[in-house]
This record gives structure tokens, C-alpha cells and sequence, in this order.
């Protein structure tokens, strides 16, 4: 009988931590004999994805939500109770051999499984100000006392456990950030990308990616497309962030867009399900967050042989750019970073050169099967050692 894991997952959306789970699911079940189980602690487009590889369970279906009809709110939280009753039933009888939580925010999926009996794995994707907002270090205490080891996207993480959070460093496997290899429909033209955005073909397009909030930086973004249009005012530069907000902050930026005179010129696309056409028309990608564990979407650029630009002590990213896939410039230095814009625009041949040099690392050294057969040993070693 195959031994059985149940992965957690805070979210089914098309973000960084649930693509990055997605992929370890369907490279285990096309390379391992686990067979596979998932939790998601909510719901989203992800899910179908999900049970092509595992099979799922949901914390928090959908009809559960919260309702601000006080009568229904009662009956919600009545159903829901009974809903998780019968879901402890359920996997209390499949006998997991270790339950894999990916990201440090699943707490209250953790005290809900605390009945299985095994050892646990926490995938760490966060740093500093997102374990605040979650706990700070009583969430992490907590994850220390129930995991039998965490696994981290990059040093930062790592380095930010141990001396930030004082877990012991024994404890911590860096394991880096890895994607697949991107896919691009048939037969498409970056024409037709431009003509969609609005674009006029032939553009230099700077491109960004990530959530409308404070820690990736959006704010920052637009202050760099106005020193660097102030600059360049006559060039055809535009500027493509992909990722959404909620509607108070990106009311915030469409006001700062439009009182900066930059409408014309600034795009927020939203998320799209496949990200990677709009990769393929970025001349360079700024990665602007203030803090990046690692940055998925700077491995996903890099594959396009786009350079990318980050802030030093942001995080993981300058890990990967280094001096040969992009340019590293001091912490919130948006003049700076400006300035290597500029001269990216300026020099084909050394965008071109970093933009290469980018797509060979992200080729070598954060491959999913190089990355995936050291989470494998970490699995097989976790499952094989004695519940304490």
C-alpha cells in the first residue's frame, strides 16, 4: 500500500505559493509512489488544477463564507462545523504518513489536523513583515514546536528564521524557488500582446508582477516610470504591472496614475491565467518589492532572457541576479534603479547578454527536477524518521 501525504495550501489562487505547490504535486505523483492529498484552506481557480495530481479537500468551501446576515452567519457556522467534523472523520482514516504545509500562515489548518499523528514539513515562502502580520514569533515558535523541519525558497528566508526567529539552523533546508518551463500558445505574436494592451508595436516595455500591496512595492513602480518618462519623455516606454489589489489600494494607484499624468503609459493588467505571454513582451522586469522571499516571477522573466532589476536586502532575488542576470541597486534607490533602466534601454547587446545569462541560471540551477529530488530526500528522510 503507497504511504499518503496531505499537502496544505493557504490559497487555489494563481499566485506564487499555490503555482509553486502545484508543481511539486505533479512532479511527485509523475515521479513518486505517494499517493497524494491536499487541504486547501480556501478555495480558487487553482482546485482544478489541483485534482489532476491530488486528491482535495476543502477547510473552507466557498458556501461557507462569511455573510453579513446574522441569521445565515448562524447557520453558516453550524454547517461549517459539521463540514469539518466529517472532514476530521475522512482523513483520520486515510492514515497519512506526513502532512507538508506550504507556507508559515496555515496555522489554524495545523490545530484542526492536529489528531493525525506524523511528522510535518513546513515549505517557508515568507520573511519578516508577512510573519508579523500572522503571528510574528508566536506563529513561528509554533511551527518550530510541530515541524520536524521547514524547508525555505532561499537564504534570506533561512538566514531570517535562525536569526530573526532563533530556530535552530539544524532545522532549516534552503532549497531554491523553481518554476517550469514557460509555455506559450502556438503560433502567438508579441503583435498581437501589444495590440491588446494598447501598445504600439516595437515598445520598450518595463514589466513588474505581484499584489497591489504595500511589501511588493507598486507605489514604487509608478515612481519610477515618472523619473524615468521625466527623463525619456519622447521614447516609447510603457510600463505593464500584472497582479491585483483590493479595491481600496488600487483606487490609491489609479488616483496616483492619473494625477502623475501617467495614464497613458502606465498599465495594471490584473492577473492573468497565463502570465507568460506578457513575460514575453518585457524588455526588462523590475522586481520593486520591498521584501521578496525569493520571486517567482523573477525566474519566470529570466526564462524570456529578460535581466532583472531588484533592491539589495530585499530578499532572495538578489541571490539569483547576482552580477550577471540584471542589476542589484541599493534598498528603495528608485533613481538608482532608474538609471539602469536607462542604460538597459541604451545597450541592446547588455540586456541581451544579462537577459541570456538569466535564462541559463533559471535553466540550471532552478530546474524542477533538479529542485524536486531535494525535496523528495527531505520527504523520504521525514516519513522514515520516528514521530517525537
Amino acid at each position: 500500500m503507497n504511504k499518503k501525504i496531505l499537502f496544505i495550501s493557504h490559497s487555489a489562487s494563481f499566485t506564487g505559493a499555490p503555482r509553486s505547490l502545484l508543481w511539486i504535486i505533479k512532479w511527485l505523483s509523475e515521479n513518486s509512489t505517494y499517493e497524494l492529498h491536499l487541504i486547501l484552506r480556501e478555495d480558487g481557480p487553482l482546485k482544478r488544477e489541483y485534482l489532476k495530481y491530488a486528491k482535495v479537500h476543502l477547510f473552507l468551501p466557498q458556501k461557507f463564507y462569511f455573510s453579513k446576515n446574522p441569521v445565515a452567519n448562524l447557520v453558516r457556522k453550524i454547517r461549517l462545523r459539521f463540514h469539518r467534523f466529517f472532514l476530521q472523520k475522512k482523513l483520520a482514516s486515510e492514515k497519512f504518513s506526513l502532512i507538508y504545509c506550504n507556507t508559515i500562515v496555515n496555522r489554524n489548518v495545523l490545530e484542526f489536523l492536529s489528531f493525525l499523528n506524523c511528522n510535518i514539513i513546513t515549505h517557508v515562502r515568507e520573511l519578516t513583515d508577512t510573519i508579523n502580520i500572522f503571528g510574528g514569533k508566536h506563529l513561528v515558535q509554533y511551527f518550530d514546536r510541530v515541524s520536524l523541519k521547514f524547508i525555505t525558497i532561499s537564504q534570506a528566508c533561512s538566514n531570517n528564521l535562525v536569526k530573526e526567529f532563533n530556530v535552530n539552523a539544524g532545522k532549516v533546508k534552503v532549497i531554491q524557488n523553481f518554476i517550469l518551463p514557460p509555455s506559450i500558445e502556438p503560433g502567438l505574436q508579441k503583435k498581437n500582446i501589444y495590440a491588446e494592451l494598447g501598445i504600439p508595436e516595437n515598445s520598450f516595455i518595463i514589466g513588474s508582477a505581484g499584489g497591489l500591496i504595500w511589501r511588493k512595492g507598486p507605489d514604487l513602480f509608478l515612481l519610477l516610470a515618472k523619473i524615468i518618462l521625466n527623463r525619456l519623455p519622447d521614447e516609447k516606454i510603457f510600463f505593464v504591472w500584472m497582479g491585483e489589489g483590493n479595491p481600496e489600494i488600487t483606487g490609491h494607484l489609479e488616483m496616483d496614475v492619473k494625477l502623475s499624468d501617467l495614464k497613458e503609459r502606465v498599465l495594471f493588467i490584473g492577473n492573468k491565467e497565463n502570465p507568460h505571454r506578457y513575460f514575453s513582451v518585457f524588455d526588462v522586469f523590475t522586481l520593486m518589492s520591498r521584501e521578496e522571499p525569493f520571486g517567482l516571477v523573477g525566474l519566470e522573466a529570466a526564462f524570456f532572457e529578460t535581466p532583472t532589476l531588484c533592491f539589495e536586502k530585499s530578499g532572495g532575488m538578489p541571490e539569483f541576479v547576482g552580477d550577471d542576470a540584471g542589476f542589484i541597486v541599493p534598498y528603495l534607490d528608485v533613481p538608482a534603479m532608474a538609471d539602469k533602466v536607462i542604460l538597459l534601454f541604451n545597450d541592446i547587446n547588455r540586456r541581451k547578454q544579462l537577459g541570456h545569462n538569466a535564462k541559463i541560471k533559471a535553466q540550471t540551477l532552478h530546474n524542477i527536477d533538479l529542485q524536486m529530488q531535494k525535496i523528495l530526500i527531505e520527504i523520504d528522510e521525514a516519513i522514515g524518521a520516528i514521530k517525537s
